[in-house]
């Protein structure tokens, strides 16, 4: 027994259009013969298949991460290489400190120092330490600069300059209105 109900009517032309959209996404990217490709006849017999997609989303995506991840393992190669030879050479011939070959000047200068009222308090700072100090007075600098940038750029609204640009409505400027009564 057939239902003519609207709600029925309504599934079976879902149901076509359905069929129709799959039927294209199955043929959209041609044909292919039954047979294998190797075989010679494969030309000339009919097409009965749908074609297979050459490359799909998934394979591309993956791909695409393989190289990436290849990439960037590369890189960490090439960095912990790096990083060994570095460490290989010896001592950093970067300090100023470390090459000073002449004593006899910085005794000289001490010398000078401690001749004067002024005493000398000699003390050891680590590089690390003297960086921190560095990099805290940079960012102390950094943020008071952006601070008097945004006081100079943005009004600061006090409640005196509120009351310069507007009025205090009083309290019969309006009435409540009841709605219950309309």
């Amino acid at each position: 027994m057939a239902q003519s109900t609207p709600s029925h009517d309504l599934r079976q032309a879902g149901t076509a259009a359905k069929r129709t959209y799959n039927h294209k996404a199955k043929w959209a990217h041609g044909g292919r013969t039954a047979r294998s490709s190797n075989d010679p006849l494969a030309g000339a017999a009919p097409i009965t298949r749908p074609a297979k997609p050459l490359f799909t989303h998934s394979a591309i995506r993956h791909e695409r991460t393989r190289s990436t991840n290849h990439l960037s393992s590369a890189a960490k190669f090439d960095l912990r290489k790096d990083v060994r030879e570095a460490l290989d050479l010896g001592p950093s011939d970067s300090s100023g400190v470390e090459d000073c070959d002449d004593i006899s000047a910085t005794v000289r200068i001490v010398d000078d120092f401690q001749g004067e009222d002024c005493a000398v308090h000699l003390y050891e700072a680590s590089g690390q330490m003297i960086f921190k100090d560095v990099v805290n007075k940079a960012v102390e600098k950094f943020e008071t600069k952006e601070t008097e940038k945004l006081v100079k750029e943005y009004e600061i609204i006090t409640h005196e300059s509120e009351m310069a640009m507007g009025y205090l409505a009083d309290e019969d400027d309006f009435e409540l209105v009841d709605h219950i009564h309309l």
